[in-house]
């Protein structure tokens, strides 16, 4: 060969060398890629997963706020029940409490 055609193939060969180099590095990249897509993949389902039990506590809290609110109610029912009774009560000891004056 003469000697440019050398110099030819010598430079040839080290872009040769050089791009598949390149290529095997990009294979290596995308391998590392297909690993964070795949965990990321299953941050994502986790993610989900924590979600949807998030979601079911606060249907749980809501469900719970419901019901207290619903003891609130009856037991302010219960206690104007009770002061309407004691307002009788006492009604009724202050008309006994004047029979009895009146008896002294």
């Amino acid at each position: 060969l003469p000697i440019s055609a050398a110099r030819q193939a010598d430079a040839d060969r080290l872009r040769l060398d050089e791009t598949f180099s390149r290529l095997q590095t990009l294979e290596g990249l995308h391998g590392a890629l297909d690993q964070q897509v795949i965990g990321l993949k299953g941050y994502a389902g986790a993610t989900d997963q924590d979600l949807k039990a998030s979601s079911q506590k606060v249907e749980d809290l809501a469900m719970s706020f419901e019901a207290l609110q619903g003891r609130l109610l009856s037991d302010e029912a219960c206690a104007k029940e009770a002061q309407e009774k004691l307002e009788d009560v006492c009604y009724l000891a202050s008309i006994l409490q004047g029979h009895v004056d009146n008896l002294g």
